[in-house]
């Protein structure tokens, strides 16, 4: 590393507003460096300016990247950080487009900072993204937790010998904070919780080219312990139960496929995780990824017995029928992906050590639960995990009362 200032914003607001200059993005392609730095146009929306070199020194301003219509689309933010301008193509490879990342702030109350996104393409000539679509979309539906995101497209050594010479021939991959500040920093010390960071995504193109796919990356499957469940065949909202209610844990993976319907207004289906089967003067724990007519959201009214923040999630426009749904449990995170076209990254703060079951609730639903795993997931740092510690908080086993 070398300790040298290659780039500073003038004075004058001619390269995006002043002091609003930070959250460098560098990639290199065929011998040209580019760079964006998250900015904001003065009086009219965030953006991020764009660079070029040879040498990564010597910097040649190129313009602002993209500049969306902030009075069409003021949840776009007044200011941008975190961008990131990535390739994403289809999984044959035979498609390419770019996909435009930035975390919009807010200069305004009534909006929640968020990850967003526009798929388009790039013209490295001009330094311009250009997007199919000018309206912002919503990457990460947990509310106010998946921010800060970061990214890399990347080959091994091996594919750029095997003739992979192209930057968007290699996997792109997509990261981020797992925000404390939805439930306040406090909220984080107060119930022994700390920041955390969510699994990194591996993010693909869908095969009508307006989307964009995501999975954890396959490099998670070395974390993989014992598996706790693998279960095959058509089970009822009773059956599953069954089979889950031995199960215990508090960092897992769930892969789950399933239907269900939704006949009434009232009809709802609950997965319920870090699900504590006991009462104690009305209090319990469970944290309920939830469908209805509205679609899928995450409900964390019950997430914990603490006093901190309980707030829904956004909702996506899940319709009934069948999907595949991964879920990722790791103390206070919850990570969950439906049809690898939804995320929901959300933080829960349970105060109990047995709310660490799972379970079902189906209200007029039909749940019909096709194939089901657990697994237990290990440190991806140690070869022993270290155990979650409660302080001196009772477990609800202990004088509770089971539902």
């Amino acid at each position: 590393m070398e300790s040298t200032c290659v780039l500073t914003q003038p004075n004058d607001d001619s390269q995006g507003e002043r002091d609003q200059f930070r959250d460098p993005f560098i990639w290199e392609d065929d011998g040209t460096y580019y760079m964006l730095v998250s900015t904001s146009i003065p009086g009219r929306g965030g953006s991020a300016n764009a660079y070029t070199s040879k040498n990564m020194r010597d910097w040649e301003y190129r313009g602002y990247v993209f500049e969306c219509d902030y009075g069409l689309y003021p949840e776009q933010g007044a200011h941008w950080e975190c961008v990131n301008l990535l390739p994403i193509s289809t999984l044959d490879k035979k498609k390419t487009k770019w996909i435009l990342f930035d975390c919009p702030q807010y200069t305004v109350d009534g909006y929640v900072v968020d990850c967003y996104y526009w798929i388009g393409e790039f013209d490295k000539a001009s330094c311009r993204f250009l997007p199919d679509d000018p309206k912002p979309r919503l990457f990460d539906y947990g509310k106010g937790i998946y921010t800060g995101q970061t990214g890399f497209t990347f080959r091994t050594e091996e594919e750029v010998a095997s003739g992979k010479t192209r930057y968007e021939e290699g996997r792109t991959v997509l990261f981020s904070l797992a925000q404390g500040k939805a439930a306040g920093s406090g909220h984080n010390k107060n119930s022994g919780w700390a920041h955390n960071m969510a699994v990194p995504l591996e993010l693909y193109l869908s095969e009508d080219h307006k989307d964009v796919l995501r999975e954890p990356i396959a490099e998670l499957s070395s974390a993989e312990g014992e598996t706790l469940l693998d279960a095959s065949g058509s089970f009822s909202c009773a059956e599953i139960n069954e089979k889950l209610s031995p199960l215990q844990g508090d960092a897992l993976r769930i892969e789950l496929d399933f239907s269900y319907e939704l006949p009434t207004e009232d009809s709802s289906l609950s997965f319920q995780v870090r699900y504590n089967p006991y009462v104690l003067n009305g209090i319990t724990e469970h944290t309920d990824l939830r469908f209805n007519r509205s679609g899928m959201f995450v409900d964390r009214l019950s997430s914990s017995a603490m006093n901190v923040d309980k707030a829904d999630s956004w909702t996506y426009p899940a319709k009934p029928g069948k999907h595949h749904l991964t879920v990722l449990l790791d103390r206070s995170m919850v990570e969950a992906h439906l049809d690898g076209s939804a995320s929901f990254t959300t933080r829960i703060y349970p105060k109990f050590g047995d709310s660490n079951g799972l379970h079902f609730l189906d209200d007029n639903a039909s749940l019909v639960v096709e194939k089901m795993t657990v697994t237990e997931m290990e440190s991806v740092y140690f070869d022993k995990t270290t155990p979650s510690y409660y302080g001196n908080s009772t477990y609800l086993a202990e004088g509770g009362t089971l539902q």
